[in-house]
């Protein structure tokens, strides 16, 4: 059952030529995958990477592996990211590979609040094998797939440039922020030029509220940092609402998500630890709807490591909520 499930999520995907960006969880700690915005908030150099595993019990039909590095430039007075996303679509039939670049420039609102606006440009490739995938008349009643099929098997690829923006209004304990993606929508010739990726906006917002009673210093506060993610795509909006806790060199938390017009799709549970100059979170997606028939199913995973500081003649303060 299992493996049909994988064919006809493959099929669906070729034949309407549309794709839509890989989905996380941990869009509070894979800043710049969330908004291109984010880029350079912490002023020293940063590293951020990114995994994520979706639907295992099918065999991994969706693997995304993401990295970022960012930092702010003095000689240009503003900042700059690269990007790099490998996404991998039912067993690798489709591939979408983006690597890009971003610059943002910061805007002073007050001694306080700063607003920051980025523009990114992509190179992607999009490549499609049809080879991989499974058919009906490769189906022996008795041993399963053990023939060759006679279905025509298209290869190729496709290569094209993708532009995205954001923009983020911040201080030291808040933020928020809209992003937009794929805003000139690359299309392909494969499926009667339908899009390849589409039009994706998102809206990001989170506050860290600092509890810590009296006589307590500020290393064994505790940060609680509710938050809220809203993204559309194409005929797709999901809410997710989440809320991270981190206490010492620990961090925890929660997201529910929801998809517009059904009830709450999934959550997920998230853990992680945080040092001076790195953090790792690992979190699981638990499935309330059993799409595969299994309730663990989905598993992604971070590393960011923060780089020692070479130029500090950024005035802007970095955003300091210790669980992002």
């Amino acid at each position: 059952m299992r493996k049909f499930v994988t064919i006809a999520i493959a099929f669906l995907i070729v034949i309407s030529g549309k794709s839509q960006s890989p989905d996380i969880s941990q869009s509070t700690l894979n800043l710049i995958y969330t908004n291109p915005a984010f880029a350079g908030t912490k002023i020293c150099p940063r590293l951020i990477t990114g995994y994520r595993n979706k639907y295992m019990s099918l065999g991994s039909v969706y693997q995304t592996f993401n990295a970022s590095y960012d930092q702010y430039f003095d000689d240009i007075k503003g900042d700059i990211g690269v990007t790099f996303i490998s996404d991998i679509q039912s067993k690798g039939v489709i591939k979408n590979t983006l690597a890009g670049l971003i610059y943002a420039k910061d805007i002073d609102l007050s001694s306080k609040v700063t607003l920051k606006l980025a523009l990114q440009a992509e190179y992607l490739n999009h490549a499609v094998n049809t080879g991989l995938m499974s058919y009906p008349d490769m189906i022996d009643p008795t041993y399963g797939f053990i023939y060759k099929s006679d279905e025509p098997i298209i290869s190729t690829q496709f290569h094209k440039a993708n532009i995205g923006a954001g923009i983020l209004a911040y201080s030291e304990k808040q933020y928020f922020g809209v992003s937009l993606f794929n805003i000139n929508q690359p299309t392909s010739k494969l499926a009667n030029k339908n899009y390849i990726l589409q039009r994706k906006i998102s809206i990001q917002y989170a506050y860290d509220i600092l509890h810590r009673p009296s006589q307590q210093s500020l290393k064994t506060a505790t940060h609680i940092m509710p938050n809220i993610l809203i993204f559309n795509q194409g005929k797709s909006t999901q809410i997710d609402y989440g809320i991270n806790i981190t206490k010492y060199f620990l961090m925890g938390g929660i997201v529910l998500k929801q998809n517009i017009g059904t009830n709450f799709d999934s959550f997920s549970l998230l853990i992680g630890f945080i040092q001076k100059k790195f953090k790792f979170a690992y979190n699981c997606d638990i499935s309330m709807g059993r799409v595969t028939g299994s309730l663990f199913d989905t598993h992604e995973a971070s590393l960011t490591y923060f780089f020692n500081c070479v130029e500090k003649k950024k005035k802007n303060k970095a955003i300091n909520c210790p669980g992002i």
